[in-house]
């Protein structure tokens, strides 16, 4: 596994990932329809990472640019955010929790199956302890169907990691404090919003570490990722890393 793991990185060129930002106007595209964000840390101090499933269309875009998206989100998890959360707990952190919110999921996701089966497989594979656990939150009705068809198609070993939480604000409350609960788990507003599903969270703190010359810096506010980006905080997009078949 670990050597195939090192052939899929060399084959797509993974680890320089970070340094080729695709075009503005798709990395917009991307990100209004593939909603996430960090929203804070649990109180192990795993960065907590907030995922819009529900509201989560994936079609501004073709597959080939969602898989690179999350490629290079990971990258940059591992990258930036993983080392940032073990400065700032004085310990090692090597995983995050995922918080996974179902609102808005519609038997039309299953449309988006063969992208969302690749993205899981690329997670499974190549970062398979990245993720301590998985929360599903805000479940509709439709939610058991959908699960029916997806979860065989998960490793056992990320299966153990999900839990199904039916209320979602107090369990999570055991695990991180008020804070840094993501948006739509909070009951002031307990409904996700297209334009503010995951909230409005300040990553300033989380410095590149990669050269300058090679990032490109974003001062426009996220809302549909939840993360507010200041001109401290540099994300990029891939242009060319090829998906694994």
């Amino acid at each position: 596994m670990l050597i195939d793991c090192l052939n899929w990185r060399v084959e797509n060129e993974v680890d320089n990932v970070l340094r080729k930002p695709i075009p503005m106007d798709l990395y917009r595209a991307i990100r209004d329809s593939q909603l996430i964000g960090m929203s804070g840390y649990s109180k192990e101090g795993l960065p907590v990472i907030a995922v819009g499933v529900g509201l989560s269309t994936y079609d501004k875009a073709s597959d080939k640019y969602y898989i690179q998206s999350h490629i290079q989100l990971n990258e940059y998890r591992d990258q930036v955010i993983l080392p940032t959360a073990t400065r700032k707990h004085g310990r090692y952190i090597g995983t995050c929790v995922k918080v996974l919110d179902m609102t808005g999921l519609k038997f039309s996701a299953l449309n988006q199956l063969r992208l969302l089966t690749a993205i899981s497989t690329i997670d499974d594979l190549n970062y398979p302890e990245k993720t301590d656990t998985y929360y599903i939150v805000n479940v509709p009705y439709v939610f058991s169907a959908c699960w029916k068809v997806v979860k065989p198609l998960l490793q056992e070993r990320t299966r153990r990691k999900i839990q199904v939480l039916q209320g979602g604000k107090e369990e999570l409350l055991k695990v991180m404090d008020y804070a840094s609960l993501p948006h739509f788990c909070r009951k002031e507003d307990s409904k996700s919003s297209k334009h503010h599903a995951l909230g409005n969270i300040k990553l300033s703190l989380l410095q590149s570490r990669l050269p300058s010359t090679t990032l490109q810096s974003h001062q426009a506010t996220i809302h549909h990722c939840g993360v507010n980006f200041t001109n401290q905080t540099r994300v990029l997009l891939c242009r060319h890393t090829r998906a694994r078949p």
